[in-house]
């Protein structure tokens, strides 16, 4: 996407310390590397709400930042939905959810699960917001980057858009990788046709 107007990095999701591979889940790092990635994420969540509730409308540093994307953005980080906003999202191919503050609580055990459950919620975020632009009525290209900014790690665009692990060019997209992540981002779409299976496997290399 391209970039809008830079906003402080301390507003943009944490990149993970470690990759975010088969390997980590099966050999997790140490307990307080896990604990302070989650506090870290913590604490990014509670800047961008308090950075929502005191800037000015509009916001000429991040020109997207409409009521659009501020209600998404507010939308998203809330900790709890209620039955109308559940209900849209279980009827929705997109696998989002309210942030799971659960996972990130501090006081409780650090596990790489409860990394994987915050960085699921991201990875439906982000996958939301690279196609939502394409809905009719839908909000304009610059609301959707506003959203983005705050939702990707700052620096190196050579990232998963979804596990935020680096790669080569030629690895980068999350089918040429088996990102960690792809199967819950899609567990929701409806099943591939047989056609575009064949020439999803063969644009792939698989």
């Amino acid at each position: 996407m391209r970039r809008l107007n830079a906003i402080p990095d301390e507003l943009r999701f944490p990149k993970p310390p470690f990759r975010i591979e088969q390997s980590v889940i099966e050999s997790p790092p140490i307990d307080d590397v896990i604990a302070n990635y989650l506090k870290e994420i913590r604490l990014w969540r509670t800047r961008i709400l308090q950075f929502l509730a005191e800037a000015g409308e509009p916001t000429p540093e991040i020109p997207g930042l409409t009521k659009w994307s501020r209600t998404k953005l507010t939308h998203f980080l809330a900790s709890e939905w209620n039955p109308e906003a559940r209900a849209q999202a279980a009827s929705s191919v997109f696998n989002l959810s309210a942030f799971p503050v659960s996972a990130v609580e501090p006081g409780r055990q650090p596990t790489i699960a409860s990394v994987m459950h915050a960085l699921q919620w991201r990875s439906a975020v982000a996958d939301y917001i690279g196609d939502v632009f394409t809905a009719w009525n839908g909000p304009d290209l610059a609301e959707v980057e506003a959203v983005d900014l705050f939702v990707s790690p700052p620096g190196d665009s050579s990232i998963c858009h979804l596990c935020l692990t680096e790669f080569p060019p030629d690895k980068l997209h999350p089918d040429a990788h088996q990102c960690t992540l792809i199967e819950y981002v899609r567990g929701k779409w409806p099943p591939m046709p047989s056609a575009f299976q064949r020439w999803h496997k063969e644009a792939s290399g698989n």
